[in-house]
């Protein structure tokens, strides 16, 4: 955002833990502390007065609420507190799944929520500690099979913090209702109530810096059949027009 010009970002989530991690990162960044705003909030009752940004963004959030009724909230006040002639962007959810949202996402989730030493490993998560407990596999393997040493070298590489709060945020959320939040859904609660010129902007192709590297041509390159077998079409994402 600072790099295509933006003055000014505004940041939201639920309580406040987030906002020292953020400032954090804006330091190793080398951003000013005034570039962006950290504001703890509801995202169905957002804090902030009508029209008051030019974008407004919300991603991976709709599909963890309580309802798909408090998901058009959601939208609705994003919706509002954009400025006539600005753009709302959203993440809906997933409306075609492949098999790792349909089968193997549900299936951690579940075994979280009822296994207790799954849960407890995973609510422990630090990312030294995994490496660590696998470098003293592998390397104990090393006496069975010397090709096992190969993979010690990218392990440290493979497993980050981004990986421990990637597979934290996927399993100890409480709901998804993702498949529910179809992108005919999406377009249509967008068009009620007021935005313009909807569509599903091309996906990304995401820079990663852990394991998740060898996993994003599948997400981009939904066409190919090994990629939309296990990904479906995507995640849906709509972006919409407020007229002025």
């Amino acid at each position: 955002m600072k790099n295509l010009g933006v003055s000014k970002v505004t940041c939201l989530d639920i309580g406040s833990d987030w906002i020292p991690e953020l400032i954090q990162v804006l330091g190793e960044q080398s951003l000013s502390s005034d570039f962006i705003e950290c504001v703890p909030g509801s995202t169905t009752q957002l804090p902030f007065p009508d029209n008051t940004f030019d974008l407004t963004c919300s991603n991976g959030v709709l599909m963890h609420l309580e309802t798909v009724e408090s998901a058009e909230i959601a939208i609705k006040e994003l919706i509002r507190v954009t400025r006539p002639g600005g753009y709302v962007y959203s993440h809906i959810g997933i409306d075609k799944p492949g098999v790792v949202d349909k089968y193997i996402v549900p299936s951690l989730r579940k075994a979280y929520q009822e296994d207790l030493d799954f849960r407890h490993f995973i609510d422990g998560l630090d990312p030294k500690e995994v490496v660590d407990d696998l470098m003293y596999i592998y390397k104990s393997a090393s006496a069975h099979d010397p090709r096992t040493l190969q993979v010690l070298p990218w392990l440290e590489k493979l497993i980050t913090l981004d990986t421990t709060t990637f597979w934290q945020n996927m399993l100890q959320v409480p709901i998804q209702q993702g498949p529910l939040l179809s992108e005919e859904w999406g377009f249509s609660i967008m068009k009620k109530h007021g935005l313009t010129s909807i569509r599903r902007p091309p996906g990304t192709y995401w820079l990663r810096n852990d394991f998740r590297a060898y996993l994003a041509p599948l997400h981009y390159f939904l066409e190919n059949s090994i990629a939309s077998l296990f990904y479906g079409n995507g995640h849906v994402k709509l972006i919409g027009h407020k007229a002025s």
